[in-house]
């Protein structure tokens, strides 16, 4: 999963690729790099750049990767699950953002 406002919907993925398992952003060290081989939009609730709504795309990568201590499985709901509607929040992190006017980190 990444955020959608680093694509385009419906781009090609060629050529782009992602990095699992670095803990240090100043090192490789573990790190595992697939290409991706492409994307999936949310089509039913596009992302909104004002709104920041559904700022999500889930990539499928053309390799698994490889489970072990920095690297391993989202936990996803069950099939059947639907979440109330109480305004909970989820939270999420990483290391930058390509253009939202704060400083990247």
């Amino acid at each position: 999963m990444s955020a959608a406002h680093c694509f385009t919907e419906g781009q090609s993925m060629n050529g782009y690729y992602i990095t699992a398992g670095i803990t240090d952003r100043n090192s490789n060290s573990g790190a595992q790099t697939i290409a991706i081989a492409n994307g999936v939009w949310n089509s039913a609730m596009p992302y909104n750049e004002y709104a920041l709504n559904n700022d999500f795309i889930i990539l499928k990568l053309s390799s698994a990767l490889s489970f072990n201590t920095n690297v391993g499985p989202a936990c996803l709901p069950e099939p059947g699950f639907a979440p109330d509607s109480t305004g909970q929040t989820c939270f999420v992190s990483g290391w930058g953002t390509l253009n939202s006017g704060n400083e990247i980190f």
